[in-house]
């Protein structure tokens, strides 16, 4: 069967992503509570480049090309910095376990980048099930503050969704050429020094932080903003952009799970009615590729 084909790593690397960057909704939002958005932004990839670059000097790997450069400038650019500035605006009004839903709009933009210019093929039933996943989406966002209307927290929320699938896109040749981890570790890089103009304020805010404010911080910075993009970038490089993203979808009810869990965020009517359709549109989109394979 095609879609098992894919070694059982991948499907770890998979996971491990899932579970991390649900976890790191309900993070930002504790990181929220005692810190600006663009500092807590700011700290969070500080916390995520310094490890990044001491492994690439202790490990002395070569500085990549300069039009390489380049393009890991603008993944910092797009995918790290103004992503999480617009998440972390986005948070300020709308509960984790929505946030959840609305970010993870990702693999829709993915699967419409990688069809426009990786020439990936999605499926009539993978584009049935990401119609599905939208319309719980949708029903979760009109139930925050302000709605779908512009400016308000979830349309930054799904404009950061846009931003992350750009991400993917932009990073997939450079994976090829330097591997996920040297990948990583530059994106990485390159979004922390973009993010730095607001790390001195960040850095006041986070000594002056309650320690459960300061542990978020430090969660999102070494395991959201390291290991779960080494693991997303391996998962993308052996089940392609479109099928991978397709695993994205579990990040928001997990997402919805642990926010409860954590801070005691219960869903609301419309996040249980949008979070049963996201999932059933998760089995429509997987569905083709288990049957084709057969």
């Amino acid at each position: 069967m095609i879609f098992l084909l894919a070694p059982p790593k991948a499907y770890l690397a998979v996971a491990t992503t899932v579970f991390v960057w649900a976890g790191s909704i309900t993070g930002t939002k504790i990181g929220l509570e005692a810190m600006g958005a663009p500092e807590l932004a700011a700290l969070h990839f500080a916390v995520a480049a310094i490890p990044a670059a001491l492994w690439l000097m202790l490990s002395r790997q070569p500085w990549p090309r300069p039009v390489d450069g380049s393009r890991f400038m603008v993944c910092g650019a797009i995918g790290i910095a103004l992503y999480n500035l617009l998440v972390n605006a986005g948070q300020l009004t709308v509960s984790p376990g929505a946030a959840g839903f609305i970010i993870n709009t990702a693999p829709v933009f993915t699967a419409l980048l990688a069809a426009a210019f990786l020439h990936e093929h999605f499926g009539l039933r993978g584009w049935l099930g990401t119609a599905i996943c939208v319309g719980g989406v949708a029903i979760i966002a009109v139930g925050q503050p302000g709605g779908l209307r512009l400016g308000t927290g979830a349309t930054w929320l799904v404009l950061a969704a846009i931003c992350d699938a750009a991400l993917i896109i932009l990073q997939r040749p450079l994976i090829e050429r330097y591997g996920a981890a040297r990948a990583t570790a530059y994106t990485l890089m390159a979004g922390g020094l973009l993010l730095s103009p607001w790390l001195c304020s960040g850095l006041s805010e986070f000594v002056a932080a309650p320690l459960r404010n300061r542990l978020a911080v430090l969660y999102l910075g070494l395991a959201a903003g390291s290991i779960a993009y080494v693991t997303w970038f391996y998962a993308l490089g052996k089940l392609g952009a479109s099928r991978a993203a397709v695993f994205l979808y579990l990040i928001s009810p997990i997402a919805m799970l642990i926010a409860f869990l954590v801070d005691r965020d219960r869903p609301t009517a419309s996040m249980l009615v949008g979070g049963a359709c996201t999932l059933a549109g998760v089995i429509v989109a997987t569905a083709p590729k288990l049957t084709r394979s057969a």
